[in-house]
C-alpha cells in the first residue's frame, strides 16, 4: 500500500499536478487505431511539439532554471516521448478519450458544468486509464532521462525528487483506479488521494501539522553542524599546515556567530517560519504545480534564505582565500587523478 501520510503530503500534491498534466496530455495522445476500426484522434509531430513547448518552457525552465540554449533541445526530446507514447497507446488511448469525451459533453448538454470534475468518473473511468498508465510512467521516466542532464548539478538532484514523488503519486492513482475498477468507489472524489483529510481534535489536518512542524525545523535549523564538517573535508583534502588550519578554525567561529546574529532577528524568523508554512500548504491548491500563489510562495521564501545563503557562500569564499597557488595545483590533480579513474579526461570536462 502506498503510504500518503502527511509525511508526504506536500510533495505528492506537487507531483499529483504533473501527473494530472501526463493523464491530460495522454487524453490527447490517442492515434489512429491499428485495427482501422474507426477514425481515433491523430495525435501530430506539430501536436506533440506544441505540448512540448508549454511544458518545457512553463514548468521545466521555471522550475529548474533550465538554460535558454537548451530550450528548443529539450522541446523536441519532450515531443519524441509523447510521439513514442501515442504509437503505443493508440487504440486504448482512443477509446478512454472518446469515452471522457462523451461524459463530458453529455453534462454540458445537461446543463451541469459546475459539479466537482471528478463527478464523472468511475469504473468505466479506471477500466479505461489503467492500461494507458504504464506507458504514461515510462513516458515520465523517459521525459527525466533526456532533461536532466541539460540542467545544472543542484536543479537535477531537485529534477530527482520531484520525479521520485512523481512516481509516489502515479502508484496511488494506480492503486485507486484499481479500487475502481473492482467497483470500490468511495464518496471522495479525487483519484489521486486514497482517502479524504482526516483532522484532529483541534480541527487541523495531517497536513497543516506536518507543514507546522516542518516550518518550526527549519526556523530553528542551523548550519553550523554542515559547516564544520565541510571546514574537515576541507582541511584534508587541501592539506592546510597548522597555520592555516587554526585561520579556519576562526573562520567557523566567526561564521557560527553571525549565524546566530542572524537567526535572533525575530522578524527574519518569523517571516522564515511563515514563507515554510505557506509553502508548505501551497502544495494543497488546485493545480498546484502551476498555480501562480505557490510560485509567489516560493519566490518569497526564497528572498528570505538569501542571507543565509550569502552567508554559507562568504564562508567557503573566505576559507579559499586561505590556499596557496600550489595547494590548489595539487588539488587540481586529485580531480584531475578521479576522473581519469572514471575514464574521463579533464579536458573534455573543463571549458
Amino acid at each position: 500500500m502506498v503510504n500518503h501520510k502527511c509525511a508526504r503530503a506536500g510533495l505528492l500534491a506537487g507531483a499529483s499536478a504533473l501527473l494530472s498534466m501526463l493523464v491530460a496530455a495522454t487524453a490527447v495522445v490517442a492515434d489512429q487505431p491499428s485495427d482501422g476500426s474507426g477514425p481515433g484522434i491523430r495525435f501530430t509531430p506539430g501536436m506533440a511539439r506544441g505540448f512540448a513547448g508549454v511544458y518545457v518552457r512553463h514548468v521545466i525552465k521555471d522550475r529548474y532554471s533550465l538554460p535558454a540554449d537548451k530550450l528548443e533541445e529539450a522541446q523536441e526530446k519532450v515531443a519524441r516521448r509523447l510521439m513514442q507514447m501515442a504509437h503505443k497507446v493508440d487504440e486504448p488511448g482512443a477509446d478512454f478519450m472518446e469515452h471522457l469525451l462523451t461524459e463530458q459533453f453529455s453534462r454540458a448538454a445537461k446543463g451541469d458544468t459546475g459539479s466537482s470534475p471528478w463527478s464523472m468518473l468511475g469504473k468505466d473511468f479506471a477500466d479505461r486509464i489503467l492500461p494507458i498508465l504504464p506507458e504514461v510512467r515510462e513516458m515520465a521516466r523517459g521525459v527525466g532521462q533526456d532533461i536532466r542532464p541539460m540542467l545544472p548539478m543542484k536543479q537535477q538532484l531537485k529534477m530527482g525528487a520531484d520525479m521520485m514523488g512523481f512516481e509516489l503519486a502515479l502508484n496511488g492513482f494506480e492503486e485507486t483506479m484499481r479500487k475502481w475498477a473492482s467497483g470500490e468507489i468511495t464518496d471522495y472524489e479525487n483519484p489521486f488521494s486514497a482517502q479524504p483529510p482526516k483532522k484532529d481534535e483541534n480541527g487541523e489536518t495531517p497536513t497543516l501539522k506536518f507543514a507546522r512542524e516542518a516550518a518550526e525545523k527549519k526556523a530553528e535549523a542551523s548550519r553550523a553542524e554542515d559547516w564544520a564538517k565541510y571546514l574537515k573535508e576541507f582541511k584534508e583534502f587541501y592539506e592546510l599546515d597548522s597555520a592555516q588550519a587554526a585561520a579556519a578554525d576562526s573562520i567557523l567561529r566567526e561564521f557560527t556567530e553571525r549565524e546566530v546574529t542572524l537567526k535572533s532577528d525575530q522578524a527574519w524568523r518569523d517571516r522564515m517560519y511563515r514563507g515554510r508554512l505557506w509553502f508548505r500548504l501551497s502544495w494543497g491548491l488546485p493545480n498546484a504545480w502551476m498555480h501562480p500563489a505557490r510560485v509567489l510562495v516560493e519566490e518569497n521564501t526564497n528572498r528570505e534564505k538569501l542571507r543565509w545563503d550569502q552567508l554559507e557562500d562568504d564562508f567557503k569564499a573566505r576559507l579559499d582565500t586561505l590556499l596557496t597557488a600550489s595547494q590548489r595545483r595539487v588539488a587540481d590533480e586529485k580531480v584531475a587523478n578521479l576522473l581519469r579513474k572514471k575514464g574521463l579526461c579533464l579536458e573534455e570536462v573543463m571549458p
